[in-house]
């Protein structure tokens, strides 16, 4: 189909209201921000282009930005996905249980579980750190009383998935209070609301 100056014009307002949506997104926690300059920088230089096309009469350009990679595809390949996860007892130092494809080694895990105790001697009761470990890859780790739960990220998560991660945590703990308090639970007797998270943000 020929661009002309009005499918320009509705071209440039439809890029308008997808930065107004981002802004809104990230100010919601709903993406990250690199999710976020990702996506401001692509629809920003889209709406320079308009701009331009509107002021010369020439719309080669718009025509191929149109035909770049799709924004659906952009998002995919920018958003936070949980990969792995960990949930360490603290009593004991024991990895209760692992989800997903990729896990911390043992080391690693027992040091976040160190730096968790140096809180407690502070009276902290929950505590929740996030770090960007190498390259796209992410860590959540969220304590409370009992446990650690350790969360490897493809990509920064944004500020709602940490929310409900430690959500699904505070569930985890209160459901299995009983067990956790005892010697020796056993893994298999315990609900995991966590295990659905790593589940449900696998990529597609």
């Amino acid at each position: 189909m020929t661009m002309t100056p009005e499918r320009a014009a509705e071209f440039k307002e439809n890029v308008s209201n997808k930065i107004e949506a981002i802004l809104d997104e990230f100010a919601g926690g709903t993406i990250s921000r690199a999710h976020f300059d990702v996506l401001y920088e692509r629809y920003s230089r889209q709406l320079g282009i308009a701009e331009q096309a509107l002021e010369t009469g020439d719309f080669d350009e718009i025509d191929r930005i149109i035909n770049d990679i799709p924004t659906v595809a952009l998002h995919a390949a920018v958003r936070g996905i949980a990969i792995g996860m960990s949930i360490i007892r603290h009593r004991d130092m024991s990895i209760i249980r692992q989800f997903g494809d990729v896990t911390l080694n043992t080391t690693q895990l027992f040091r976040i579980v160190a730096e968790w105790k140096d809180h407690q001697l502070e009276d902290i009761t929950a505590f929740s750190d996030i770090q960007h470990l190498s390259g796209d890859t992410w860590l959540v780790a969220c304590s409370l009383e009992h446990t650690s739960l350790v969360t490897l990220f493809r990509n920064e998560p944004a500020a709602k998935q940490v929310q409900e991660l430690e959500r699904r945590h505070r569930d985890f703990e209160s459901a299995n209070r009983n067990i956790l308090n005892h010697a020796n639970p056993d893994p298999d007797t315990l609900v995991y609301p966590v295990e659905l998270f790593v589940k449900n943000h696998k990529p597609e």
